[in-house]
C-alpha cells in the first residue's frame, strides 16, 4: 500500500532516474526554477512516473506540476481514484 512517504521516495527516485542526480532533492524543490526542465525531461519523466506507479498520466496532469510535492499529491490523487 502506498503512503505519501513511499510515494515521495519513488518520486524523488524518478527524478533521479530522470537525471536529476546531482541536486538535491526535496518536496519544495521546484521542477522548473530548481531543476531547470525542459519538455524532453517532462516527458522522461511522466514515462518513469507511470511505469513506477502504474497509472497513466495526462496533459493536465503534467501542466498542474510545479513542485515535487506537486507530483507526490497528484500522485497520490491517482491512486486513491484510478478512473
Amino acid at each position: 500500500m502506498w503512503n505519501r512517504e513511499t510515494i515521495s521516495e519513488k518520486v524523488i527516485d524518478a527524478l533521479k532516474e530522470t537525471g536529476f542526480d546531482e541536486v538535491p532533492l526535496t518536496l519544495t524543490t521546484n521542477l522548473y526554477d530548481d531543476l531547470d526542465v525542459d519538455s524532453i525531461d517532462v516527458v522522461d519523466l511522466r514515462v518513469n512516473l507511470e511505469e513506477s506507479f502504474e497509472i497513466i498520466l495526462n496533459e493536465d496532469d503534467i501542466r498542474a506540476i510545479q513542485t515535487v510535492e506537486d507530483v507526490v499529491s497528484m500522485i497520490e490523487q491517482k491512486l486513491q481514484n484510478p478512473a
